[in-house]
């Protein structure tokens, strides 16, 4: 039989979704803050939430890996002194990387 305090995943998406509109610009910087300010389990919560990604309702944002500087090392390394010197002028962050 059916458990009647267990609730579909449609239900969390709705709470995850009305605090989301009560963010500013949408936006929560993290997942935990969310689930905690709304007081379910982990269960329910990511329940909710994959409902939601699935239907595009909600996006998740992928951090972006941003390199400490432009050049690629190994590259850098094999030019001739007289390049890497002039390349390490132009790139302050991969002089104080060497």
């Amino acid at each position: 039989m059916n458990n009647p305090s267990v609730q579909r995943p449609a239900y969390y998406a709705r709470l995850i979704c009305e605090h989301m509109k009560r963010m500013p610009d949408f936006y929560a910087p993290s997942l935990q803050d969310v689930k905690d300010a709304l007081g379910i389990s982990d269960a329910a919560f990511m329940s909710g939430l994959n409902w939601c990604i699935e239907r595009k309702i909600i996006v998740m944002e992928a951090k972006v890996k941003t390199p400490a500087f432009h050049v690629d090392v190994e590259e850098e390394a094999m030019k001739p002194e007289s390049s890497r010197l002039s390349s390490m002028l132009r790139s302050p962050a991969l002089a104080e990387a060497s």
